[in-house]
């Protein structure tokens, strides 16, 4: 419950730069599996 809370404070301190860096690495990541297995890619998110 500690770090749920720490974590939504967080959050709500500086929402943009959490949401950005979040996008930003989801993005990444799934370029890289695209790039590398697309099957795979398409059946973890089906």
């Amino acid at each position: 419950m500690n770090m749920i809370g720490k974590k939504r404070v967080h959050k709500i301190k500086n929402p943009a730069r959490s949401l950005q860096g979040a996008g930003f690495q989801s993005d990444n990541f799934a370029i890289y599996l695209s790039e590398r297995n697309c099957i795979q890619l398409k059946v973890f998110i089906y």
